[in-house]
């Protein structure tokens, strides 16, 4: 408080008024409105994360799905092989049985060998442009001089499918490294590459073709210059210029007796719905073919877990006193998920037709249990019909899923909602916070205005109280 002399206090410029108290006060009574607005701003963006969990959730339960229908679509069967230079593979296609497999021959692709030049840089021919022509074809009859690598008497049956490839050089291609070079930028269906044998003239261009198989082997014609020609001129049937280190061949192998060629290693369609892989010369392999429930299982399992994470995220949300009590999109999205599980398949030509029969069904809270021995058992009794049923279902989950969480949908659109909400109400604080800071200049004006009146009267106060009591002083003796 202020004294008499006209001291000025912390808590008023003279009288001893509070402003800062009164102003304080004042403002917590015109800042409720701001508060209130805050609070629902803190409780939208509260919403917005409990919706991104949700939403978390959602996107594994897409994933699962997507994982459900490729399991239908690519396991149903497993290849087992009593011997480790044969693998396999197969689909929904093939069908359970035991095979013997012998094989004889591997698939090889052709390789040549130039002659040897002295250094990589040996100039060949005198640099008039030349054409190297490369066929493919198969090389039959007659007979291979495995030393030389020259063939005596034999036939080569161009590929009519394949249209001869021509690679043009001149005099800056004529050395090993340019005509390598040369050959595979034309991409002419052989690999080029230089080897060092470590003779006299160790520089020896190797031409290896992409692709394995009897068919696949290659011819080379040369116009141009006689050098080049005397060193890549190769025809099986002719001339021959190249060594044949590697002769094209066909894999070959029976499958339970019966004959079968491949021009590669990979064997498909032998088997029905199997692919067979060879590494190495077998015989009396045995390959059996069993219906494979871990694919499907496990799928399975991953799509009830998934389920269940959603349930518990959406019920733990929207339950009683919850962020997001009663929202009704993400309560309509539980409930249409569910509805799509526990649908029966109309369009399936097959035994299953829904996933109960797969040891999916709900329990009485709600969430999904799995039992695997109902599944293992329906996929042994019919893997096709079953791989069937959860490829549908994938498939429809799937779509289901994209269209309630991706974008566009439902919960995407909740979402924007609150974003929109979020930014009107920061727009209305924005605007109510520089008029509340209007509003307290004012009251500190005014205060400050009165504290400074009444620090004033004050003074004048005093000044009065000090003049009456120097006032003189009247007798009253009865004189």
């Amino acid at each position: 408080m202020a004294t008499s002399t006209g001291t000025i206090s912390s808590s008023g410029i003279g009288s001893g008024l509070n402003v800062d108290d009164i102003v304080t006060k004042l403002m917590q009574v015109e800042q409720q409105p701001l508060v209130a607005l805050q609070n629902r701003e803190a409780q939208y963006t509260s919403q917005l994360t409990t919706l991104g969990t949700i939403k978390g959730t959602l996107s594994s339960f897409q994933t699962a799905a997507d994982a459900l229908k490729a399991s239908g679509a690519t396991a149903a069967y497993k290849v087992s092989s009593s011997d480790a230079s044969i693998t396999g593979s197969a689909n929904s296609t093939s069908a359970a049985g035991v095979y013997n497999v012998s094989v004889t021959q591997l698939a090889k692709a052709q390789r040549l060998a130039t002659a040897g030049q002295s250094t990589l840089g040996t100039i060949i021919g005198d640099g008039t442009p030349t054409t190297l022509s490369l066929s493919f074809g198969s090389i039959t009859g007659g007979t291979l001089d495995n030393v030389a690598g020259t063939y005596t008497g034999a036939t080569f049956t161009a590929d009519p499918a394949r249209t001869p490839v021509q690679i043009q050089l001149d005099n800056t291609d004529n050395t090993l490294e340019g005509i390598r070079d040369a050959i595979n930028a034309a991409n002419a269906g052989v690999t080029a590459a230089i080897v060092n044998d470590g003779s006299a003239s160790p520089y020896r261009l190797t031409i290896t073709s992409n692709s394995a198989g009897l068919q696949n082997s290659v011819k080379i014609g040369v116009t141009g210059s006689a050098g080049i020609a005397t060193l890549l001129a190769n025809d099986p049937a002719g001339t021959q210029n190249l060594q044949q280190t590697q002769a094209g061949a066909d894999a070959k192998l029976t499958i339970s007796g019966l004959a079968i060629s491949s021009p590669t290693n990979s064997i498909s369609g032998a088997i029905q719905g199997v692919t067979l892989k060879l590494t190495a010369l077998t015989t009396d392999a045995t390959i059996s073919i069993d219906s494979d429930t871990t694919p499907i299982t496990k799928a399975l399992q991953g799509i009830v877990d998934a389920y269940n994470d959603v349930n518990t995220a959406i019920k733990g949300a929207t339950g009683l006193q919850q962020i997001l009590q009663g929202d009704s999109t993400t309560v309509g999205i539980l409930n249409r998920l569910r509805s799509s599980l526990g649908a029966i398949l109309g369009n399936s030509t097959g035994s299953i037709t829904s996933l109960s029969q797969l040891g999916v069904t709900f329990e009485k809270d709600g969430s999904l249990s799995f039992d695997s021995t109902v599944a293992q058992g329906a996929i042994q009794a019919g893997p096709d019909a079953v791989a069937k049923a959860v490829a549908s279902f994938g498939t429809s989950l799937s779509t289901l899923t994209n269209s309630l969480a991706g974008s566009g949908g439902a919960l995407n659109s909740r979402t924007d909602g609150i974003n929109a909400s979020i930014k009107r109400l920061s727009d209305q604080g924005d605007a109510l916070s520089v008029h509340l800071t209007q509003i307290e200049a004012r009251y500190r004006a005014q205060y400050t205005a009165l504290d400074v009146l009444m620090a004033s009267m004050q003074t004048t106060s005093n000044f009065l109280t000090q003049q009456l009591a120097n006032l003189p002083k009247t007798s009253n003796s009865g004189n």
